[in-house]
Order: structure tokens, then C-alpha cells, then sequence
């Protein structure tokens, strides 16, 4: 029913009683935040390798097919919601995008999503698929907790840097309190977000 009353491309795309692969990836990750974030205890979620909530290792013991820009009708606990919840915690912890704004950025196919957070008209499957190739190699899998969906942050060049926004918009300034002086702004996250594009280059 949220989804259906947000009506902004996360669920229900595909029939009235369907979330899509989309759909069901934000359902997994909001449900794992609630949990987390009430106290309560998540790993009633974890019986076993083969018998658990998580679903990132069955996409990553995989081809790694790109499930960013095609989301197909799949609710069930696959390859494709696997990576589809992966890409959500890749914009949740990777790229530090809150959970209001990843709501209400629901665009359909799920590449939608990155671009209307940041702005970036490129494909973001490259660079999400390279940065669990190097994290996990050939069909390398998760195997640390909590949490087995989300193996972020990872090292990689596309993250939300002080230091690249410096460089490419604020040449000459030397430290992080001149330059937010300057803009006028209070924290951090604003000043980033001001400038998202130049924050994010490699």
C-alpha cells in the first residue's frame, strides 16, 4: 500500500498486487532498517547459508547480469531482487543518500533512481557492478554480517568525497571550515550536495 500510494515508480508497475523487482528490493531494505533501528534483534533473519532473509549472494554466485536497468516482474528471492537490493544499499551506504530521499527519488527502471538523486545522466551499472567485482571477485559472496545485503561502504572511486569538490570547486581553499564558511552552509552533507556531480568524480 506505500508504494501504491507513492505511486513514483517503486511498486506496483507492474499489476495492481505486485512490487516488481524494485519494489521488493526498497521492501527488504526498509525492513531490515525498521528492525535495526527499533533494536531489534536481526539475526533471527540469518538460519543458514541456504535459508535467510538475504538475498545479494544470489545475484553475486552469478553472471552479475545488469538488474539496474531492467527490472523484470521477479518478487521472489533471486538473482534479480538480489541485485536490485544490493544497488538500493549501494545508494544508502555507499553514496550516503538518506531513506526519505531514496523514497521519494523511486523512478522506474531502478537506474532512474541514481539519476534523480545525483543529477548524473550516465548509466550507474558500470560502476556499481565494477565496485563489487573488485570487493568480491569472479562470484565471490558476502559472508560477514549483520547485515548480508549490504557489503557497503567499499573501496572505489565513485564515492561522495570533501577532498574532489575541493579540487574541482573550491581550488586555493584549505580547509573544509573555509570552505563551508564560504558557501554560508552549516554541515557537510549540504555542502556536497550542492555541487553532487563534482563531489562524486573519480
Amino acid at each position: 500500500m506505500f508504494m501504491k500510494s507513492k505511486n513514483n515508480g517503486w511498486g506496483f508497475g507492474f499489476g495492481d498486487t505486485n512490487e516488481g523487482s524494485r519494489g521488493e528490493a526498497l521492501s527488504r531494505f526498509l525492513g531490515f532498517q525498521f528492525m535495526a533501528s527499533n533494536g531489534l534483534n536481526t539475526s533471527v533473519l540469518y538460519r543458514d547459508s541456504n535459508n535467510n532473509f538475504f538475498v545479494s549472494n544470489r545475484w553475486l554466485s552469478t553472471s552479475r547480469d545488469d538488474f539496474v536497468n531492467h527490472n523484470p516482474d521477479d518478487i521472489d528471492p533471486d538473482a534479480t531482487t538480489g541485485c536490485t537490493t544490493l544497488f538500493v544499499y549501494y545508494l544508502f551506504s555507499q553514496l550516503t543518500f538518506n531513506i526519505s530521499s531514496i523514497i521519494n527519488a523511486g523512478a522506474s527502471p531502478l537506474a532512474g533512481v541514481y539519476k534523480n538523486l545525483t543529477g548524473d545522466p550516465g548509466d550507474p551499472f558500470p560502476s556499481f557492478k565494477k565496485l563489487l567485482d573488485d570487493g568480491f571477485p569472479g562470484q565471490g559472496t558476502i559472508s560477514t554480517g549483520p547485515n548480508l545485503d549490504n557489503p557497503f561502504p567499499l573501496p572505489g572511486n565513485i564515492v561522495l568525497s570533501v577532498r574532489r569538490y575541493r579540487d574541482k570547486d573550491a581550488p586555493g581553499v584549505a580547509s573544509l571550515s573555509q570552505m563551508i564558511s564560504a558557501k554560508n552552509l552549516g554541515q557537510v552533507r549540504a555542502l556536497l550536495n550542492s555541487d553532487r556531480l563534482a563531489s562524486m568524480l573519480p
